[in-house]
């Protein structure tokens, strides 16, 4: 529900009112009294519900979400940043880029949007037996810690498992967001979609214990939190002195952690995503100029100069050669 001056969700993950095993599909879209904008996406079946909201705030905004029951939270501010409170009066720092895995029971969350500072978040809530239920026939989800929280019912509250969105992570999301299955299927592939995203978070976390390095931990959190915001900003990625002041980490422990952290450089990695955008793009038929145009290379020679120097041959002739497969499965 969207008030006049502040959004508000009542997720009932128990409830009868929706129907189980179905996907149902809500979007909004409303100008409050303050002249702020305010865009949402809900998807939701019995014991789950995705939300994807944008904000547009033209004074400070208050986002209401409360959840009935035990419920798994994933969230993860995709533009912007905010102070979440909860019911406790516990409050955490909503930072660009950084997920948080929580296991509480009923709690209600308020986000507090700054004036004039666009927002969007995604949310993935789902009840504990839908969670349970989920896994229950997965071997690799015991080595999960957080799996044995949800199990013994132990609490896990915001900022307590956190981790920084990457490239995977984002494409999963967007993924579960978009909701392009066929509607007999979706519900299946919305769970298969949903353990895929729980898989990576547990290798995440896995790596992480096996990387582990000299850095503080304060460098650290800065580190991953860099690393979110050039997974979230690839297009047109700060530079190095811009990146440093953006996580408030001087600029040579930033490319040097950097490097010790992921083994990679900044930009390297950038480079990266880049390139797996543009094999993307390849696939839905874009033409060079335009992949030059989204990816934020002012030279569409550069860009084709990278794509060669990444796969071995020219986005157009990847072009060509989609289409001669396509044509020939006619």
């Amino acid at each position: 529900m969207i008030e006049l001056d502040r959004i508000v969700y009542n997720v009932d993950l128990y409830g009868d009112k929706v129907t189980e095993g179905k996907m149902s599909v809500l979007s909004v879209q409303k100008e409050l009294n303050n002249a702020s904008e305010v865009s949402s996406h809900l998807i939701y079946t019995k014991g789950l519900c995705l939300i994807d909201t944008s904000i547009k705030p033209q004074q400070q905004l208050t986002d209401q979400i409360t959840v009935t029951g035990d419920y798994v939270q994933i969230f993860c501010m995709m533009d912007g940043c905010s102070v979440g409170k909860q019911s406790c009066n516990e409050k955490c720092q909503f930072n660009l880029g950084i997920m948080h895995l929580v296991y509480c029971n009923g709690l209600e969350d308020t986000l507090e949007i700054a004036s004039q500072k666009k927002s969007r978040y995604l949310s993935v809530i789902m009840s504990r037996n839908y969670y349970l239920s989920l896994f229950f026939h997965e071997p690799w989800i015991h080595h999960s810690k957080f799996y044995r929280s949800v199990m013994e019912q132990k609490t896990v509250g915001h900022g307590e498992i956190t981790f920084p969105l990457d490239s995977i992570l984002k494409r999963i999301l967007n993924e579960l967001m978009l909701q392009a299955f066929p509607k007999r299927h979706a519900k299946h592939l919305t769970d298969l979609k949903l353990k895929e995203l729980f898989l990576h978070i547990l290798i995440k976390f896995s790596e992480a214990i096996t990387n582990k390095t000299t850095i503080n931990k304060d460098e650290y959190e800065k580190l991953e939190a860099a690393k979110a915001y050039l997974t979230l900003h690839f297009d047109h990625p700060p530079t190095v002195k811009e990146l440093s002041r953006i996580v408030f980490l001087n600029e040579l422990k930033l490319k040097q952690g950097f490097k010790q952290l992921y083994k990679t450089s900044i930009y390297a990695y950038v480079i990266k995503l880049k390139m797996e955008k543009a094999e993307t793009m390849l696939a839905e038929q874009h033409t060079v100029q335009e992949m030059a145009e989204i990816l934020g290379y002012r030279s569409v020679s550069h860009f084709i100069s990278t794509f060669k120097k990444t796969f071995g041959y020219t986005p157009k002739q990847g072009l060509m050669e989609r289409n001669e497969k396509i044509d020939q499965q006619k």
